[in-house]
């Protein structure tokens, strides 16, 4: 009896470990956890971790970027186009010799909220940027930035 019932056990967790998709690799996994790993929401992710195929990830990924199209049917994503244009300008800008600019705090900041209104720079020691209207509300927002 005890011996049916492990290896009842047994058969389901090899059931459902063969069930479970694998991890995203190469472009996939570059656009997962770098592309958009700032602006993709967690239901999005889990969702995309589901996928099995490369079919279903391209698909998924033509549908996360038409979903945030401000002009459906216009020949170009401005959404998308500016995303890479912030990421491009973060590595550029933002890099060490340690740490892709897209990974640095500013870079995070930049692709996330695009450039400030307002930039302070202290050379050596820090860089404040302030953003007005931050998200759409009244507030403002001041961020300040140690620079190394």
């Amino acid at each position: 009896m005890k011996t049916t019932i492990l290896f009842a056990s047994l058969g389901v967790g090899v059931a459902l470990l063969a069930q479970k998709p694998a991890a995203p690799s190469g472009a996939y996994a570059k656009w997962l956890d770098e592309d958009v790993a700032y602006i993709i929401t967690v239901a999005e992710r889990a969702r995309f971790l589901r996928l099995t195929s490369d079919q279903e990830r391209e698909r998924f990924i033509e549908q996360f970027w038409l979903d945030r199209d401000p002009t459906l049917g216009a020949a170009t994503n401005e959404v998308r186009e500016e995303h890479y244009r912030r990421i491009a300008h973060s590595n550029q800008r933002f890099a060490s010799s340690y740490t892709a600019g897209w990974r640095s705090d500013r870079g995070r900041i930049y692709i996330t909220l695009g450039p400030a209104d307002e930039v302070e720079s202290y050379p050596g020691r820090f860089e404040r940027w302030r953003y007005s209207r931050f998200q759409g509300t009244s507030a403002t927002a001041m961020l300040e930035f140690p620079l190394r």
